[in-house]
């Protein structure tokens, strides 16, 4: 702190002498008169530029000195005669001129004195937010709830404060604090804390007393009610809750710390968009469906398949909905938008979700313009697929019956993995495997020939 006295023409006024000060005459009244007194003012820019009343002289021997001997007042005033200073006294009416200028002197003088006893400390809180935790009720098995955890510290920052690192003394603060939980700013509910150490040791119980246990926030879930213990503690949503410390003319406070319920929501899990290809005579696909819904909680999960078939089933805090569905009667063109929704125990809609799913029939279109070795004319032949699409295959044949021609073997996908050719149904030409490569590509990976 620079003290207000402080200028580029007169150093801080730190031990204030009469020599240094400017004296001059005035009036005063006494008990019967007015009485002429001496009074001693500091000016200049050492006193802020301003006229400062600093001390004034006595009246009479006996004011303020009810033991003054009757003998020293005139010496005193003989004395004055010689140019030295007699009794003099500070006026109440003096005190506020003179702490403007006197105060930021004691402060500035004192600094480094003070700085050893104000240490450098920090108030510090971390809040967890566990989610919801599955909790301890009578009568209910199922009782859950939010839970915030809270754990605060006074921290001494030793190192910023020489004056008690240099001695390795550290402060590690004990007494009270307060909990505080806020709603729009305004403090709507507070609990007291007793710190040990630097950290939470007791808290406040609903009877008042203090007891040793972990500090814990906790929010009930939609409509259901927390125990009588776990109320007292109570958050909801967008409140927010921080810590205070008084100590001594010192505060200390966290900052505060928002809490908002997470929104249920329900996922059903990838693909989002599905499409299923029909082999040849094929009317039915079964598809695997499952569903998680957020935060942990009971919910019951409702499905509706997009072509009026429905499933329910009820799972606890953690568990997906696993469900799995056949459409029959498929045909090419078909598109169904199956759908979830998720409810509480009590019924109330709480989120929904929907995928889709397309239904195409095979292309059981005859290849041609392979490459067998020799000129194939797929006019004179009849291409025979079987099972395309689910680990079947597909070949020509001539008029006689006989393979003649490439024939070729699929996955379950209805993707291409070998391929033979016939003449006359026997294996003549080229012979070509193919790996899945990267999705849906394709590459000879090896190659024999039969010659005739």
């Amino acid at each position: 702190m620079i003290p207000n006295n402080y200028s580029i023409f007169a150093l801080p006024y730190l031990a204030p002498q009469f020599a240094d000060l400017q004296e001059r005459y005035t009036r005063v009244q006494g008990y019967l008169i007015e009485r002429r007194v001496k009074r001693y003012e500091g000016q200049g820019g050492a006193f802020d530029w301003t006229t400062v009343p600093m001390a004034q002289e006595r009246l009479s021997f006996h004011w303020f000195d009810p033991d003054q001997s009757i003998w020293i007042d005139p010496l005193e005033s003989a004395g004055r005669l010689g140019g030295n200073h007699g009794r003099y006294h500070i006026p109440n009416a003096y005190a506020p001129k003179q702490a403007r200028v006197l105060l930021p002197i004691a402060i500035y003088a004192n600094a480094d004195l003070m700085d050893m006893f104000f240490p450098t400390l920090e108030l510090t809180a971390t809040f967890t937010n566990e989610g919801i935790q599955q909790g301890d009720a009578p009568d209910n098995d199922d009782y859950s709830r939010y839970v915030i955890h809270v754990d605060a510290e006074m921290v001494h920052h030793q190192q910023r404060d020489p004056a008690w690192s240099e001695y390795d003394l550290l402060i590690e603060y004990t007494g009270p604090a307060t909990l505080i939980i806020s709603e729009d700013d305004e403090p709507i509910r507070t609990r007291e804390l007793h710190f040990i150490k630097g950290k939470i040791d007791k808290i406040e119980m609903p009877d008042g007393t203090l007891s040793q246990r972990d500090l814990e926030l906790y929010a009930p879930l939609e409509k259901r009610a927390l125990i009588e213990e776990e109320a007292f503690y109570l958050i909801e949503d967008n409140q927010s809750v921080h810590v205070e410390i008084e100590a001594g003319t010192r505060h200390f406070q966290t900052e505060p710390w928002l809490f908002e319920a997470e929104e249920p929501t329900v996922t059903i899990l990838p693909p989002r968009i599905m499409t299923y290809e029909l082999a040849q005579g094929a009317t039915e696909v079964t598809h695997d469906f499952g569903a998680s819904g957020r935060p942990d909680d009971v919910y019951r999960f409702e499905w509706d398949f997009g072509e009026g078939t429905t499933h329910n089933e009820t799972r606890q805090p953690g568990e997906r909905s696993q469900v799995s569905h056949t459409y029959i009667g498929l045909k090419d063109g078909n598109e169904f938008r199956p759908t979830v929704r998720l409810r509480d125990s009590d019924g109330n809609l709480l989120a929904d979700d929907t995928i889709v799913i397309y239904i195409e029939g095979m292309d059981e279109t005859a290849p041609q313009g392979i490459d067998c070795g020799w000129a194939v004319n797929y006019d004179e032949l009849t291409w025979v697929p079987v099972n395309v699409g689910t680990g079947g295959s597909g070949y020509y044949i001539n008029d006689s019956g006989q393979s003649h021609g490439p024939s070729l073997l699929y996955d379950s996908d209805g993707r291409l993995t070998s391929q033979t050719c016939y003449y006359q149904g026997l294996r003549l030409g080229y012979k070509k495997t193919w790996d899945d490569v990267e999705g849906y590509g394709f590459i000879q990976v090896g190659q024999s020939i039969v010659l005739p």
